[in-house]
């Protein structure tokens, strides 16, 4: 208990730079307090004639023990001793030179000064006051009762005087303490609360230097909070004073940089709901070669955004593997490709090189056949398992749609350094293509056999050696039938390809561009023409949609066609969007030459497969080249037939059936 008390009473032995300097403010002003004593005093002891030089001499000769301490003591806690000490010295002298009726009153100045030492914020002030006190009043009721009392006081009053000063000086002692606890102590108390709270940082900072992401807080402003995990300087690098956070990550992405300044400036407007408007803040950004994922938590405060939580993750390795696994799964699907058709895959990156050489030396002004070479190799692409050179298409086609105007050069050189790096690895797939490998049917095979058995005429044998020096139709249309399927499966339609070649025959070198452009066609058929199972269920047709290829002779006409048992043309569609665009729309002659205008498409939506309006109108270019027509016949519900016509006597004539004379006409290209 005693411990306790002396704990109590005496103070820390750490003086804070705060106390210090309050306490040297204190002892200033108590000195200057204790001198202002003279006049005052010299004062009492005119009006009780008790001495003034007297009272000038006592009350100097008190204040030249603490003036002497003032300028001589380093420790500013031992002057409130000096103080408490003094204080009652000069309560002592006031009851001296005050004698007479008011004397025992001037007393009270004792209860005063001992409440003023309180101020020093030391309560063992207040017990050097206490014991100087009782030690002048011990002994000047002793030695000199009239200086104490003004008459025969007993000794039953001097206690009960005696128990109000150690009253004043017990509540005085416990001010005193409080005061340094709660008002000069409040800096060890906020010193040790920063400690620890430096602490809680530190483990804190420790947990978010140590997690390989970073985290920060951002203000809508941009300001960005100072604690922030260590990855983010790390691959950012140290952010400049008051930098806002866009324009920190701007130094490396500055689109990422505009999108997220403006997704925050729509933040602070608060007119859309805060859930859309945190969905459209930027996920990914890049710093030199690495991407990143970013990811943004509101804070809120009173149901308002007051800051984000950003998490920024490094997702290059993950996007490498998933780069490394899509182009492994690419080349099994292009793999897959060549071993079922190694010559046709071998025309398709002849004809996919032109595509791409055309893209690339195109000029500022040839947007539109920019598009059309882009849409073209695009569905080839597509079709033959190089998604990736497809999505690259599809962008670019994107920037011409919004930009009007040719791709920059450096877009298009992507393109085909990506294509000239897929194709040296398909080369290796493909080995050497032997252009001198003639392909024999059973059937020409069989005619040739009866031919020879008859001794047939040099000219006619001639004539069916000629005949299979060009590609079977039948190769082609079986081609194109197996990329329908594929077409099918991945827009999960269900669709059975039917092909009739008749045994004709093509030029593979001249019709080589039409072929590639007829793809367009059959991605039409199949995401336009073709309805869904429910829909054709509903429409009371099997659910397997029926697409038709052929190639036949009719009269003097070689046609190719594809036919589909699908929705059919919406004629009203057409001539809607006809008259929107400034065309011809007044008879079906004119809404069939609207369907193969550049930009015209009935499908509402822009796919990587339709939507554009680009197909036919590339298709139609391929037939003119070659002299044919397009013919169009569709009615709603009851799906569509296209036919490329072309004259027998303006081509290299169309090849018979294998059964027919051999006289009759071979056909090659335009």
């Amino acid at each position: 208990m005693l411990k306790r008390v002396i704990n109590y009473l005496r103070l820390p032995s750490e003086v804070t730079p705060f106390e210090r300097a309050y306490l040297v403010r204190m002892n200033r002003i108590g000195l200057i307090f204790f001198f202002l004593h003279i006049p005052v005093f010299m004062a009492v002891a005119a009006a009780c004639h008790t001495g003034v030089f007297a009272a000038f001499a006592l009350t100097l000769a008190v204040l030249s023990g603490s003036t002497l301490a003032y300028f001589t003591f380093t420790n500013v806690r031992a002057m409130s001793g000096v103080f408490g000490f003094t204080a009652m010295c000069m309560g002592g002298l006031l009851v001296h030179f005050g004698q007479g009726p008011m004397q025992i009153e001037m007393h009270f100045y004792f209860f005063v000064l001992l409440a003023l030492l309180a101020v020093f914020a030391n309560p063992l002030a207040i017990i050097v006051a206490s014991l100087t006190v009782a030690v002048h009043h011990l002994l000047l009721y002793v030695l000199l009762p009239s200086s104490i009392f003004n008459y025969d006081a007993s000794l039953w009053t001097v206690t009960v005087h005696a128990l109000f000063v150690v009253l004043e000086a017990t509540a005085a002692c416990f001010v005193a303490r409080s005061f340094f606890d709660n008002v000069i102590g409040l800096e060890r108390i906020v010193a040790q609360r920063t400690l620890e709270l430096d602490a809680r940082n530190s483990d804190l900072q420790l947990l978010l230097d140590t997690v390989g992401q970073g985290f920060l807080t951002v203000e809508l402003d941009g300001t960005m909070s100072t604690e922030r995990s260590a990855m983010v300087t790390r691959w950012f690098g140290d952010a400049r004073p008051n930098e806002r956070f866009w324009d920190y990550l701007g130094r490396t992405d500055t689109g990422f940089a505009a999108s997220f300044r403006a997704g925050c400036e729509a933040l602070q407007d608060d007119v859309l709901p805060m859930e859309l408007l945190l969905d459209q803040l930027p996920k990914r950004m890049t710093c030199g070669h690495s991407t990143y994922a970013v990811g943004c938590k509101p804070i809120l405060v009173q149901g308002a955004v007051a800051k984000l939580l950003v998490v920024l993750s490094d997702v290059t390795r993950q996007l490498d593997a998933e780069k490394s696994e899509e182009e492994q799964r690419e080349s099994m699907e292009v793999f897959g490709r060549i071993m079922n058709d190694r010559s046709g895959f071998a025309e398709f990156i002849v004809e996919s090189g032109t595509l791409v050489a055309q893209i690339v030396e195109a000029r500022d002004h040839e947007a539109l056949q920019v598009a059309n070479a882009l849409h073209t190799l695009k569905g080839n692409c597509g079709v033959f398992g190089l998604g990736r050179i497809a999505t690259m298409c599809h962008l670019l086609e994107d920037r011409i749609t919004d930009e009007l105007r040719v791709p920059t050069t450096a877009a298009r050189e992507e393109l085909a350094l990506q294509w000239n790096a897929r194709v040296e690895k398909i080369t290796a797939l493909l080995g050497e293509r032997n252009n001198g490998t003639i392909e024999l049917v059973a059937a020409e095979y069989e005619a040739l056999k009866r031919a020879a058995d008859r001794a047939a005429p040099r000219d006619e044998m001639m004539a069916l050696l000629a005949r299979l020096e060009l590609e079977p139709t039948e190769k082609r249309l079986a081609r194109i039938a197996e990329q329908t399927r594929a077409l099918g499966q991945r827009l999960h339609k269900r669709v059975d390809v039917r092909v009739e070649s008749n045994s004709l025959r093509l030029d593979p070198t001249r019709w080589s561009g039409f072929w590639s452009s007829f793809i367009h066609m059959v991605r039409n058929a199949v995401d336009h023409g073709l309805d869904n199972a429910e829909e054709r269920l509903r429409a009371s047709k099997p659910s397997v949609g029926t697409i038709k290829l052929s190639t036949y002779t009719e009269g003097d006409a070689f046609v190719i066609e594809i036919v589909d048992d699908g929705r059919g043309i919406d004629w009203l569609r057409v001539e809607e969007r006809a008259r929107s665009r400034g065309l011809p729309h007044e008879s079906r002659a004119e809404l069939v030459e609207a369907l193969f205008a550049d930009g015209l498409s009935t499908n509402d939506e822009i796919t990587e497969l339709s939507g554009r309006g680009i197909g036919l109108g590339a298709v139609r270019r391929e037939c003119d080249r070659r002299g044919g027509t397009m013919v169009v016949e569709s009615e709603r519900g009851q799906g569509t037939k296209l036919q490329c016509r072309f004259a027998l006597e303006t081509t290299r004539k169309a090849a018979p059936r294998m059964e027919h004379t051999a006289g009759a006409q071979l056909m090659g290209g335009a």
